[in-house]
């Protein structure tokens, strides 16, 4: 029992290793950095947690260069068109708007519009789908006259081979049907006519 319990501690230890994902403070380009947060909206004091990580790794953390990264990420977040793309797809800004207040109306009005839209296209979704159904119950229907047009037109065309055979027929009988036979009968050599 306590060798399964030591086993799954381990296992336990492994997958949180693992699954964690560990930051390499020597490796930050603080100017990406900055600008990768600035652009998911993230608050500029993020460098702060970021800073006490690597100062405990023996890193200095360029707080300046952040900061700049930061500075342009965020103009790309807080740009208008980011907040009416985002809410148009039905994404949440963040609760706490990190948005310079250059940038805040803006983005604030922008959002609202997505939000407008989405709901719009949300209730025009049905109807849709329903007219793309409908559309391709046309084009099934629209298929099935054809073969079935084409079924008519195959059976008109029999109908005519047959009666041109009927006709046919009918001259056949005709001509081997005698005009006026003269038949005789018995020894006196009487005449009858059919």
């Amino acid at each position: 029992m306590i060798r399964i319990l030591s086993i799954s501690l381990l296992v336990l230890t492994l997958v949180g290793c693992f699954g964690k994902k560990s930051l390499d403070c020597a490796a930050i380009n603080w100017t990406q950095k900055g600008l990768e947060d600035g652009k998911l909206g993230l608050d500029e004091t993020n460098v702060l947690k970021l800073k006490q990580k690597c100062d405990d790794q023996g890193v200095t953390a360029s707080v300046v260069d952040y900061k700049q990264g930061w500075l342009l990420g965020i103009e790309i977040y807080c740009s208008p068109k980011n907040a009416f793309m985002m809410s148009k797809s039905g994404q949440k800004a963040l609760k706490q708007n990190n948005c310079p207040v250059e940038f805040k109306t803006n983005f604030a009005e922008s959002f609202k519009r997505g939000q407008d839209l989405k709901k719009i296209n949300d209730k025009l979704g049905p109807f849709k789908k329903r007219a793309k159904n409908l559309a391709q119950q046309k084009k099934e229907l629209a298929a099935k006259i054809n073969e079935t047009d084409s079924e008519i037109s195959k059976v008109e065309n029999r109908i005519f081979e047959l009666n041109q055979q009927k006709e046919n027929i009918k001259r056949l009988s005709k001509d081997l049907e005698p005009d006026d036979v003269t038949y005789k009968t018995g020894d006196i050599g009487d005449k009858t006519v059919l």
